[in-house]
């Protein structure tokens, strides 16, 4: 029953309730008339008349005629159903119930349950009870893992103050140095210099953001600057390794490295293990002690899957997990390096990461419209620059096709 029909109803029934109260207020006094009418009949005459008599009976009977409809509307009243009752809850319905009532043990049937929600089987279709179950919110926003990012932790890191890197590098040393007699002249060495220089670069990126949506829900600022910073720092390592120096680009480290000596080193049938310890080689033979190996994961789990011919792990131990290494030299798994190439170096001494203006993100609502629109802008950006000194300390090259 809606609420308006339910107003209308208990209107009508008041109603009613007060017509026959009134009746029956007529008939009490009625009643009251022919008592006193007998008791003056019978002071007088010592009894009453006939008429007077049959009159009391009448008014009697009426009265508890009327008392009785009125019982009958008090009692409809009460079972009238109230506006609460035409909302009740999953929990009531169940209690009022038939199945309720002769629930013995054992199981019960939801959908002989009384009551309009029970009128077909109890289901989480939203015309049922799906309004009664609630989804789990966990707390938080899931992100994509992060890629591990290794080649800045692999370089000699320095801090200036200028938006460039300028340094003077030996380009020729002719050794002339000899023995030499008493009283005779030295031999002539020569040095010629070359002046380098290296840019301080940007690498930046922003993302737009309503003002309100960051107000309301504090932690999304949070994530949205920590996701912006890791954006930048990926960009950073893969500048370090493969940057080309043009149009604002570091100039990384793979395209200055010297290129591995396949005519002077390689030997026929030379497996890739044996390929990258003659890069070593190379290294030392400029003069540089090698520290490490830069790989893509997939290859260095190609090499560490290597077994005998009785099927033993070649150098590889699955049980007991160690440090990668691979000559006695730390192997570094780059996802940013290109699967099937290499880079095998004196890292800390080829090259210098100069950082000029480290990681740093700013909000700002100066940007086109943005102010009127109440938008913000998150800037993320660094300023930094890359020297490679010594390219011949930094070997590169393609894996060999056997293991």
């Amino acid at each position: 029953m809606k609420p308006e029909e339910l107003k209308e109803a208990v209107e009508a029934q008041a109603q009613e309730i007060k017509t026959v109260v009134n009746k029956l207020t007529k008939s009490h006094n009625d009643l009251d008339g022919a008592v006193a009418e007998i008791q003056k009949e019978m002071g007088t005459r010592g009894k009453e008349l006939e008429s007077t008599k049959t009159a009391f009976q009448d008014c009697t009977a009426n009265v508890a005629k009327i008392e009785d409809q009125l019982d009958d509307l008090v009692e409809k009243m009460t079972k009238m159903p109230t506006a609460a009752a035409q909302f009740k809850s999953l929990g009531q319905m169940a209690a009022e119930g038939e199945v309720a009532k002769v629930y013995k043990g054992g199981q019960a049937v939801l959908a002989e349950l009384n009551g309009p929600l029970f009128a077909k089987s109890v289901t989480s279709d939203s015309a049922s009870a799906g309004h009664v179950a609630q989804a789990y919110r966990r707390d938080g926003i899931l992100s994509e893992p992060d890629q591990t990012l290794v080649m800045r932790d692999l370089l000699t890191t320095l801090t200036i103050g200028t938006n460039a890197v300028e340094w003077v590098q030996e380009k020729v040393f002719t050794n002339a140095a000899a023995a030499k007699l008493e009283g005779a002249a030295a031999a002539e060495s020569n040095i010629t210099f070359e002046k380098k220089s290296s840019a301080v670069e940007t690498v930046a990126h922003w993302i737009p953001a309503s003002r309100q949506i960051l107000s309301d829900a504090a932690a999304l600022q949070t994530f949205i600057d920590n996701r912006l910073r890791y954006g930048l720092k990926y960009k950073e390592e893969d500048q370090i390794l493969f940057g080309d120096g043009t149009n604002g680009n570091l100039l990384g480290l793979v395209p200055q490295a010297s290129a591995f000596d396949t005519a002077g080193l390689s030997q026929s049938g030379d497996s890739k293990i044996d390929q990258l310890r003659r890069s070593i080689l190379q290294v030392a033979k400029a003069k540089f002690p090698a520290t490490g190996i830069v790989l893509n994961p997939e290859d260095w789990c190609d090499l560490e899957l290597m077994k005998t011919s009785d099927n033993a792990y070649l150098f590889s131990n699955p049980v007991n997990a160690t440090q990668p290494r691979l000559w006695g030299k730390r192997v570094v798994e780059a996802l940013s390096m290109t699967t099937g190439e290499f880079l095998t170096g004196s890292f800390g001494m080829a090259a210098t990461l100069w950082d000029r203006e480290e990681v740093l993100v700013r909000i700002a609502e100066q940007h086109g419209d943005f102010f009127i629109k109440g938008m913000i802008a998150m800037l993320c950006e660094e300023r930094l620059a890359l020297t490679v000194e010594h390219p011949s300390a930094l070997v590169t090259g393609t894996l060999a096709a056997t293991a």
